[in-house]
């Protein structure tokens, strides 16, 4: 029988091999009529003027962060990073990112204290001025030094010099009004004692006495500290014989000062007594870290309160930890995840000579922003505004919907909001900083960000306007079973497809694996459906998968019904309740190393997961790559690709569909033998349907014969033909045919392949090796737009690893370093549309694009009863060439609106009915994503002369090396574009509502493309670097509609961009504001006996640092400090001074606010006017009736009695 089913099927393959090769000579003409263009225009409304790139914010954590500064009368935070960024944190929504124009990491950073303003030192030893009272921060002034490098900064409060300490031990003084170094200059060898025979090494930390101006304390390096006294230009104290110091603070009442050692004890040091410290104390023991930061408050109590970073004991495993001392006998060890960076006290005033408790502290760590509550017992973090904790994991995915449901958002919030950090107890008092104005909502609709981590988590933001907070967290590799070693197995998130109607997700993993969730509102418990893909396993093969591999797919109506059964056959054998149903069942569970938990688990609600997708591994360890992946719940199906073919499921009733491996989707011929003459310039194909002969120097085919020709017929005369010294192998290409008919029925590859060795395997068929891939540029430059019907082209699979020098005139050469590349499918995408050629009636597809850059569709037949029957599959007819990997695939309609395939609506498992036969008849029409009155329109009335039956529906075609607009069901070409530089990344969008194509090239521009005419709009870099096509970039790069997107600037920030003008100016309109205007603080009541000493004892309550720095300086002086440093001119150059940018750098809301301000002001004025004129007109009241009163008394005496 099996005997007898062999030789029928071998017939089978032998007539239809006779019937392809009479048509041979009709097919090669016919490929040259397939293209035909349509000669229309087209009125496109948007222009040039509607497209800009603008980046609208930024969120995540600073990378590489480095300094750490507060604000305490704005409420501002400033973190200072790598790359020349600086990130001001206020209340919810004040995240502001800023930029330095040079790449340097940001080293310090110090805050004019309610004046509007910061100043930064870069790495490079420039000084640079800011100002943020106005909308868009930017840099006043810049210094640079030359000859130094600085070590430190110290603004002191209200004060208008910077303290700047250097690597060589010295102190400058820098001007804040000018900009300009002062000739008052500490020098090291001053400020040390003569006994100290070494270099102190470089500043580490200058502190201003609290109480006393004239007194600055410096740190060096080597341990060295000193108190210099500015006035008198000499060193008060000096101590050497102590552990060398790493940081110090002052005392409120400026008489004492602490510092910490690199031995991690604490000394308190007095004025008074500087031999020796006053107390030293070791908080955690003796061989422990040095103590880097440190902090010295005081309540009203005055009770002192202390916390240091560091000072823990040397052993290992010891965590990073902020430690707080109170009192004597207190102390609080709060362990970190990660090294500390820099800490800080959030006080509430900016004056450091009154005694104040602070309410909390900031501690910056190296990859997170926590923090501390001082006021609350075990000293708890608050909950932070910011979302600093995106890289708690790793990215490797981003998904960005710039126009979610609304309904879908509420859901996520609510299944969410239980969800907490685990083991972390949370401050319930509000956030302490709360500067600046939070922005409004610039879009005006819901925005959905998803971000798939290492760790097998998928994150769900509200990433609306200019806000992100996190609403839901998904683990998508809860549901497998746990494995010893981790190692192994990898649950990280490539890839993401979410229907925002019917609210499913799909999830691949790197470890091969693919999951469906579907959301529920409640808690239930349900059993994981298994389907197992082995098809899709570029190692792994069944004895009977998807029938006999000569059977090939076809348009005609038997190859439909044989579809058909084959598609029967494999559901009959692939059931998918479980794993172990399969034939391969258990060679399968050898080669798939995760298992799936069993039973029915009682999950949350939320996402759950409802079915998995299982791809064996390759040779037992390796995971499969998940390369494409598409979702549809109107029609019920999933498809996946991989390097080794696609498979269709359905999610109705978890089943397999069906899958084809790579080879399949064309029809290709497999190649029994082969031989190359390089001096002839002929190559001969063998295959299992016939021989065929090609000529390698003008592509030409010369004769192909059937297996049942080489025996009993007449010999056929040839003669090689002669080449073409005038015409180029391209031209010659371009006047005859490449392919011939030498399989059965089967489409073939519109380039030739060549191998230069001999390779015989007429009797090892099952044996042979598989053969590397090379493409040829030259047949694809010419077959880059060609529709290829199945039945016109041959397969072969050939080498070219030595071609020959008749054939090395052809620019195919190029093409050598995509040898070895694995073909496989690169875009699934699933419309409605009229696939078959000169057929208008509109039918459920799907389309397959190849890393070859042909585009495949396939009919999907849709049962109404999926229980009873099941989905066919049957092959459009046409096959597309592009040129390289195609990257998008997208559809209009005949009034040229983008369209998308139906979505079924979420409905509660729990809850709602099942679908109608209306309902899905509705959800199978496609969505009009444009609106019709901002589409584009056919000009002087053109639309009637173009038929239905051409042109209906418009397919856009995106590859790395052109986009391709063609019109369906004619398949005729509309409009092409050719890129300079390669894709990456394509996709249809709208900028102002009119529909446009975005797409992102290899060196890292955004590329506006107008619809459907491909004319270039605009173009503009959005990445410093090149990006290629297997960049990790390109998973975290997601574009979306509105002309918005977002991709990941570092690995712990996200950036969001928009390339909408009108967008644009309308978030620069609706951006907050950073500096809010606000009354000073009242300084602190001066005591009345330090009053009585400065009145009779001829002291000064304070110096004038401004006459010391100021002093008329030597030429000589003048000269040298020019030559220290030199002023950086910048674009604001032309403001003198901060007062001058403050004048100027006046947006309409903080205008606003003063007006508002300065009106109360005269209000509360003109109410004590009022109040005055009032107690003078009782004065005077008062006045006259005493004046009546005595003039009555005195009137009738006599002057005698006076």
């Amino acid at each position: 029988m099996l005997y007898i089913q062999k030789v029928h099927e071998k017939w089978s393959i032998f007539s239809q091999m006779e019937k392809a090769r009479k048509k041979i000579a009709s097919a090669i003409d016919g490929i040259k009529n397939l293209v035909v263009n349509i000669d229309f225009d087209v009125d496109e409304k948007i222009s040039s003027e509607n497209c800009c790139l603008t980046n609208i914010v930024r969120h995540g954590f600073p990378e590489d962060p480095r300094c750490l500064a507060y604000d305490p009368v704005q409420k501002l935070l400033a973190v200072g990073s790598g790359h020349g960024c600086i990130r001001l944190l206020g209340k919810a929504s004040v995240d502001y990112h800023l930029k330095h124009n040079i790449d340097e990491p940001v080293t310090h950073v110090q805050f004019l204290v309610n004046e509007g303003g910061f100043i930064t030192a870069l790495r490079d030893d420039s000084l640079h001025l800011w100002n943020y009272r106005q909308k868009k921060p930017g840099i006043v002034h810049s210094l640079k030094l030359s000859k130094e490098h600085i070590t430190c900064t110290h603004l002191p409060f209200q004060s208008k010099w910077l303290y700047v300490g250097t690597d060589r031990g010295n102190v400058y003084f820098v001007c804040l009004a000018t900009f300009e170094l002062s000739t008052y200059v500490i020098n090291w060898n001053k400020a040390i004692d003569l006994s100290c025979r070494t270099h102190p090494g470089g500043v580490r930390q200058l502190a201003l006495c609290p109480t006393d101006q004239s007194r600055l304390l410096i740190v060096f390096d080597k341990g060295p500290i000193c108190i210099w006294n500015l006035q008198a230009r000499e060193s008060e104290r000096f101590a050497t014989d102590q552990p060398p110091v790493r940081c110090a603070n002052w005392q409120y009442d400026g008489k004492q000062f602490i510092c910490g050692h690199a031995n991690g004890s604490l000394t308190v040091w007095s004025l008074k007594k500087s031999d020796e410290p006053v107390q030293k104390t070791v908080p955690h023991g003796a061989n422990c870290r040095a103590i880097t930061h440190l902090i010295w408050q005081h309540n009203n109590e005055n009770e002192p309160i202390v916390a240091f970073a560091g000072g823990m004991p040397n052993d290992d495993g010891v965590l990073p930890a902020l430690t707080v001392l109170r009192a004597k006998s207190s102390a609080t060890v709060l362990e970190m995840d990660h090294p500390i960076i820099a800490i800080c006290p959030l006080n509430s005033s900016p004056f450091s000579n009154i005694p104040q408790h602070p309410a909390a502290i900031g501690v910056l760590l190296k990859n997170d922003l926590i923090v501390v509550d001082l006021t609350t017992p075990g000293y708890p973090c608050f909950e932070s505004p910011y979302p600093m904790d995106i890289h708690e994991s790793p990215v490797t995915y981003v998904a960005y919907f710039s126009d979610c449901p609304v309904d879908l958002t509420a859901a996520l919030i609510l299944v969410g909001r239980n969800q907490r950090r685990q083991g972390a107890r949370v401050s319930d008092k509000p956030f302490p900083i709360t500067g600046g104005m939070e922005r409004e909502c610039a879009t005006g609709h819901q925005e959905l960000l998803l971000t798939g981590h290492e760790d097998g988590s998928l994150k769900f933001w509200h990433a609306s306007s200019e806000n992100l907070h996190a609403m839901y967290k998904l683990k998508t590799g809860r549901h497998f079973e746990k494995i010893d070693d981790t190692s192994v197995v990898s649950y990280a998130v490539t890839d993401v497809r979410l229907c925002l109607d019917s609210r499913l997700l799909l999830v691949s993993s790197a470890c091969g694996q693919v999951t469906l969730f579907r959301f529920v509102k409640t808690e239930s418990s349900q059993e994981i459906s298994v389907v197992t893909l082995a098809q899709l396993c570029s190692s792994f093969t069944i004895g009977n998968n998807n029938g006999d591999e000569n059977h090939h797919v076809n348009s005609n109506s038997s190859s439909t019904r044989g579809e058909l059964k084959r598609q029967v056959e494999a559901v009959l054998s692939n059931d998918s309740r479980s794993t172990i149903t399969t034939e391969c069942s258990e060679e399968v569970e050898n080669l798939t190393p995760i298992k799936v938990r069993g039973g029915a688990l009682r999950r949350p609600a939320g996402y759950q997961p409802e079915l998995l997708c299982q791809i064996p591994w390759g040779e037992g360890h390796v995971p499969e790559k998940i390369t494409a992946m598409a979702l549809n719940s109107a029609y019920g199906v999933v498809a996946i690709g991989t390097y080794a073919g696609v498979a269709l499921v359905d999610i109705v009733t978890y089943t397999l569909i069906y899958s084809w491996s790579n080879t399949e989707l064309y029809g290709r011929e497999s190649i029994t033998a082969m031989a190359l003459n390089s001096a002839y310039g002929v190559v001969a194909i063998g295959t299992y349907a016939g021989v065929a002969l090609v000529d390698i120097v003008t592509y030409t085919l010369i004769y192909s014969w059937s297996n049942t020709e080489l025996y009993g017929r007449e010999s056929v005369n040839f003669s090689l033909p002669s080449q073409n010294s005038d015409a180029s192998p391209l031209e010659n290409m371009h006047s005859s045919s490449i392919g011939s008919s030498m399989s059965s029925n089967n489409s073939s590859k519109a380039f030739v392949r060549l191998n230069t060795e001999f390779k015989q395997r007429s009797n090892e068929f099952s044996k042979r090796p598989m053969l590397t891939k090379a493409q040829s540029m030259a047949a694809q430059q010419h077959y880059s737009s060609t529709i290829d019907s199945p039945q016109n082209h041959s397969n072969g699979d050939f080498i070219l690893k030595d071609p020959p020098q008749q054939a090395s005139r052809s620019p195919s050469l190029s093409s050598l370093d995509r040898i070895g590349l694995p073909e496989c499918v690169t875009s699934l995408t699933f419309i409605n549309c009229c696939s078959k050629k000169g057929n208008s009636k509109s039918e459920p597809c799907l389309w397959l694009g190849m890393s070859t850059g042909a585009c495949v569709a396939f009919n999907l037949i849709l049962p109404a009863d999926r229980i009873v029957n099941s989905v066919v599959v049957a092959p459009s007819g046409s096959v597309i060439r592009l040129q390289d990997q195609v990257l998008f695939i997208g559809f209009l309609n005949r009034q040229f609106c983008v369209i998308e395939a139906g979505a079924e609506q979420y409905k509660d498992p729990n809850k709602d009915s099942g679908p109608t036969s209306a309902n899905l008849e509705a959800n199978l029409q496609n969505k009009v994503v444009t609106k019709n009155s901002l589409s584009p329109t056919f000009t002087n009335g053109q639309e009637s002369s173009v038929s239905y039956e051409e042109f209906s529906q418009i397919a856009i075609l995106v590859s790395e090396k052109e986009a391709r607009i063609l019109s369906l069901p004619g398949y005729h070409s509309l409009f092409h574009y050719k890129p300079e530089i390669p894709f990456v990344k394509a996709k249809t969008t709208h900028v102002r509502g009119y529909p446009t194509l975005m797409c992102l090239n290899a060196a890292g521009s955004i590329v506006i493309l107008s619809l459907p005419s491909l004319r270039l709009l605009f173009q503009s870099q959005l990445f410093r670097s090149s990006v290629d096509i297997g960049d990790p970039i390109c998973q975290k790069t997601d574009l979306s509609e509105n002309g918005l997107g977002v991709y990941m600037a570092t690995p712990s920030e996200i950036q969001k961009f928009t390339t909408c003008s009108e967008l644009s100016s309308q978030v620069a309109e609706c951006s907050g504001e950073l500096f809010v205007p606000c009354d000073m603080p009242e300084p602190p009541k001066t005591s009345f006996f330090k009053g009585v000493s400065t009145l009779f004892g001829n002291q000064k309550d304070s110096i004038d640092l401004d006459a010391i720095f100021n002093e008329n300086p030597s030429t000589t002086a003048t000269a040298g400090m020019k030559s220290v440093a030199r002023i950086i001119p910048s674009a604001s150059t032309a403001s003198p001074n901060m007062d001058h940018a403050h004048s100027k750098g006046i947006s309409a809301g903080q205008a606003a606010t003063m007006a508002i301000q300065n009106l109360h002001e005269r209000g509360d004025r003109l109410n004590a006017v009022v109040d005055a004129t009032e107690n003078l007109r009782n004065n005077a009241m008062n006045l006259q009736s005493r004046s009546s009163k005595l003039v009555e008394k005195y009137e009738k005496k006599k002057w005698y009695q006076l």
